[in-house]
């Protein structure tokens, strides 16, 4: 309990702009528990599920891949997702079935990447709100020593700068596991899509006329971490 409230004396020394840092940091908190469950609840082992597939196109009958026990566990897997969607779907006309699949493959992504944009955002703003802070704790160090004239001294100035440094603190403690959490999840979702692609090609390479569906591949790993990532940020927003 002594802990929490010097936290909260803490963050009240900072005054409004410390307060807002701390909401953005438990808006951080509450998005990474979500998708950490999420990403948990879809986790898969896909070296396993490449093997069933192959196992079930070896066969020629891709149904034994839908209905096998091993899979159930990982149902709520992307790639096990797109696989059952291609099987589903293949007897669509290609153009067709080349649009479902990449289609659904960026909702997949989509889902994936629900939120997780704000993270970089506040990764942003924060050290801004926390240099801001600082600047009106400044401003207000010296408006006291100008009132002050004569009678001000070093003590009562070093006090201000003092509670004016706490805004750029309380900043950098909201923006770097911001940023780290990020590109963790970033990394992830990479991963993940990358994932898909590899399913479908092994699809598309392998299955047999008599099999499956023949389509080209499609590619599920556009998420971009670039320039175009970025657009589609402050669009989004």
């Amino acid at each position: 309990m002594k802990h929490l409230i010097d936290i909260l004396n803490f963050i009240d020394q900072g005054g409004i702009i410390s307060w807002i840092l701390a909401i953005l940091y438990f808006i951080v908190m509450a998005i990474t528990l979500e998708r950490v469950l999420y990403f948990i609840r879809t986790k898969s082992n896909f070296n396993q599920i490449k093997d069933t597939l192959q196992k079930a196109i070896s066969n020629k009958n891709l149904f034994i891949f839908k209905h096998d026990k091993t899979m159930s566990k990982y149902k709520n897997a992307q790639s096990v997702h797109i696989i059952n969607y291609y099987i589903d779907n293949r007897e669509l006309d290609e153009k067709a079935f080349d649009e479902s699949i990449e289609r659904e493959a960026f909702i997949l992504i989509g889902d994936m990447d629900k939120h997780i944009w704000m993270l970089s955002q506040i990764g942003h703003i924060a050290p801004l709100l926390g240099l801001l802070g600082t600047v009106i704790g400044l401003i207000e160090s010296f408006q006291i020593m100008a009132t002050l004239g004569a009678d001000a001294n070093v003590a009562s100035f070093a006090s201000g700068i003092w509670v004016a440094m706490i805004t750029t603190a309380n900043g950098l403690i909201v923006a770097i596991p911001s940023f780290f959490i990020f590109r963790v999840f970033e990394r992830i979702i990479e991963k993940r899509s990358n994932d898909m692609t590899l399913a479908v090609s092994i699809l598309n390479q392998l299955c047999t006329s008599e099999s499956c569906h023949s389509t080209h591949i499609v590619n599920t790993s556009s998420y971009n971490k670039g320039s175009s990532k970025e657009e589609d940020i402050h669009e989004s927003f």
